[in-house]
């Protein structure tokens, strides 16, 4: 007989990113639809963090045994936009899962992110130095979303992935959310 422990409930989406995007945003929106159930923790990093990831699938579901009738099970990670090795970690544990990835404009994805350091306590030379430096590559360079979503594209059907700008989810909700 088989139990949660060999087959966990998984999610049937993920709000895999970026950062600085919209995605608690977009998982609280979810998280108050009656057809949806997302994990109570929004970020849990399983398929980005090796610590996790070695716990295993069922370790995986525990995040999501709240879960009763809802049609779509999810869970919002930005860093899954990595992709790599993520995406076929995705892909080898959740073959028909559906991705949902929200952007933003670049330039101001760039800037939340500088902000939200500053407020974090880091110590930070003006905005366009930031940007110029070496000292924060990961700035600029996770506004490269192609780049990303590219591992993606190749691992999964097409009709399988959706990209939502902040910009629509914040002038039409209702025109992005189920």
């Amino acid at each position: 007989m088989s139990d949660a422990k060999d087959n966990p409930t998984l999610p049937t989406f993920l709000i895999a990113g970026a950062a600085k995007c919209g995605t608690t945003s977009l998982w609280a929106y979810l998280n108050q639809h009656p057809d949806v159930y997302m994990s109570p923790v929004k970020e849990v990093h399983f398929f980005d963090d090796e610590g996790e990831y070695a716990k295993g699938p069922p370790y995986y579901g525990l995040f999501f045994a709240g879960h009763a009738s809802q049609r779509a099970i999810g869970e919002a990670s930005p860093n899954y936009l990595n992709g790599g090795e993520i995406t076929r970690r995705i892909r080898d544990l959740l073959p028909d899962v559906r991705l949902v990835f929200i952007f933003r404009d670049p330039v101001r994805r760039a800037y939340s992110n500088y902000w939200h350091a500053s407020k974090k306590g880091w110590s930070m030379p003006p905005f366009e130095d930031a940007l110029k430096g070496d000292r924060f590559p990961a700035m600029l360079e996770t506004s490269r979303y192609a780049r990303y979503l590219q591992s993606y594209y190749d691992a999964f059907p097409r009709e399988r992935i959706l990209c939502v700008l902040t910009e629509q989810l914040s002038k039409e909700p209702g025109a992005v959310l189920p």
